[in-house]
């Protein structure tokens, strides 16, 4: 440690030598600039040239002395074990579990409305609003009326139609009496053939008469357009006492009134651009309805965890939710997009959520987690020819006294390494590569992958934070032991490594 001092004391000297230098030679040049003005354009394009080179030159060496060596410094972190997910993030709206659409289809204007938006309602018992009962009282006795004289008009002309067509049969027997007694009179020669054609011709029209009656069992069986008549006056006087029983309008679900549509006078079946008269939301239980894309819905299924964020929620704030459902079919993306996407139902799991019906949330599903690894950022992994995923690592003596913070040095190796779960920003390593070595080296790697950097340069780095585990006494003695049975595991791959 010692001769690391000396020699980063040493380079920090020479570089203060050649700060002073430049600055020197800075001077002597712009005093020639001025005291040369009058000299010829060769000169004042040479002196040009000079000055933003030295000034370079200064720049660098001043870097040199805040980092307090010669050695390039580099942003390394310790490698630490924490948490990871492979999350899959799809928007969509929040809504109720239960959502119903109040709607009336009668003509009459709205006299009361007992709700207003944010109220809470019960199934079966709370009164929403009340539809003009005087005018639906007054629709419903019309109806009853024209129902009445239906029934009415059928029963009178049932029954002058039977009297008629008592009167048809009674003149068909005489009819038929004439002819046969005439016939009978023709035979002897006591009326004229005249005479007996007349009678047939009677009877013909007696018996056209009887056969222009549909009877059943010699009852006329009444004309179907009375019976017509009386149902569409049935269907009216229905529809009117329902509208009568309809005219206070209950709630239909237990829940909170989240839209009112109209107002008092306005008629309950002319609402502006069709919108519903009120609706009304289970809120205890919050949904989201998200569209997952048909190439990705292979990797989720019923039960699955999912952070839930939203800007009601605040910066860094979320809720926690589980797929509920996923559709057994797909529908059209829209848009002109030839792919499908898949309906899926989240539901919100928070108690009391801070979500709210209507807005629109981001949902991040958890394909893939795991707490308790090394996690590093995704820039400290890079490939080698073969495609292999590396890290460059410091090697740097694990017994040192640096405080964090403190610029040391160290020499770059670059090691493989087995990659696990991948979010957005971040990679899972799945082992610590430095533990092969018996030397005791602190596990300090690059946070961003330098393909220029050659093993075995010097780097120098801000000594990173130590885990409590690796620097207090009396640590974990189980992860000890762990540590102690990783590195005698591969204690000879470690030697032939070095």
């Amino acid at each position: 440690m010692e001769d690391s001092r000396d020699r980063i004391e040493e380079k920090t000297s020479s570089a203060e030598e050649e700060s002073r230098s430049l600055d020197e030679q800075i001077k002597e040049l712009m005093d020639e600039g001025t005291q040369g003005a009058k000299k010829k354009k060769r000169r004042k394009k040479r002196l040009l040239l000079l000055i933003p080179v030295a000034l370079l030159l200064i720049v660098a060496a001043r870097l040199f002395l805040f980092r307090g060596s010669s050695a390039i410094y580099v942003d390394a972190a310790l490698l630490e074990k924490g948490y990871i997910a492979d999350t899959l993030s799809i928007t969509g709206p929040v809504e109720g579990t239960d959502s119903v659409d109040v709607t009336s289809s009668i003509h009459a204007k709205i006299t009361s409305l007992n709700v207003q938006e944010g109220d809470k309602v019960v199934a079966g018992e709370t009164v929403l609003l009340e539809i003009d009962p005087e005018e639906l009282e007054s629709k419903y006795e019309l109806a009853k009326s024209n129902y009445d004289l239906a029934l009415s008009d059928k029963e009178t002309q049932t029954r002058n139609a039977q009297l008629s067509y008592d009167k048809a049969v009674q003149d068909l027997q005489t009819a038929r009496e004439d002819y046969n007694r005439k016939s009978v009179l023709y035979g002897t020669g006591d009326i004229s053939k005249v005479e007996l054609e007349a009678s047939q011709t009677a009877l013909n029209d007696a018996e056209r008469a009887v056969g222009s009656y549909e009877t059943l069992d010699g009852k006329v069986v009444p004309d179907e357009a009375l019976d017509i008549k009386i149902q569409s006056a049935g269907l009216e006087l229905d529809a009117a006492k329902k509208n009568l029983e309809n005219a206070r309008i209950l709630a239909p679900i237990t829940g909170t009134v989240t839209r009112v549509n109209t107002k008092v006078g306005q008629f309950a079946d002319d609402i502006e651009n069709s919108a519903p008269i009120l609706t009304i939301e289970n809120l205890d239980q919050l949904n989201m309805e998200i569209k997952v894309s048909e190439y990705s819905i292979g990797q989720i299924s019923p039960g699955q965890k999912v952070i839930i964020t939203a800007d009601i929620l605040g910066e860094g704030g979320s809720e926690s939710g589980v797929i509920e459902s996923i559709s057994p079919t797909g529908e059209e993306k829209g848009g002109g997009s030839t792919e499908r996407v898949i309906p899926t139902k989240i539901r919100v799991t928070e108690e009391k959520s801070g979500l709210m019906a209507g807005i629109t949330a981001k949902a991040q599903i958890i394909l893939e987690e795991k707490d308790d690894t090394f996690v590093v950022p995704i820039s400290a992994v890079g490939k080698d020819e073969t495609g292999q995923s590396i890290m460059q690592f410091i090697l740097f003596d694990n017994s040192s006294d640096a405080a964090p913070g403190a610029v040391v040095t160290g020499r770059l190796q670059t090691m493989p390494v087995e990659t696990g779960i991948e979010s957005d920003i971040n990679i899972e390593i799945l082992e610590d590569p430095t533990a092969v070595y018996d030397v005791d080296y602190m596990p300090i790697y690059l946070t961003g992958y330098q393909p220029a950097y050659t093993d075995g340069m010097e780097l120098s780095f801000s000594m990173p934070e130590r885990k409590e585990a690796e620097t207090a006494e009396g640590a974990d003695a189980a992860a000890s032991e762990t540590a102690a049975e990783t590195q005698a595991e591969a204690g000879t791959e470690g030697d032939a490594d070095e």
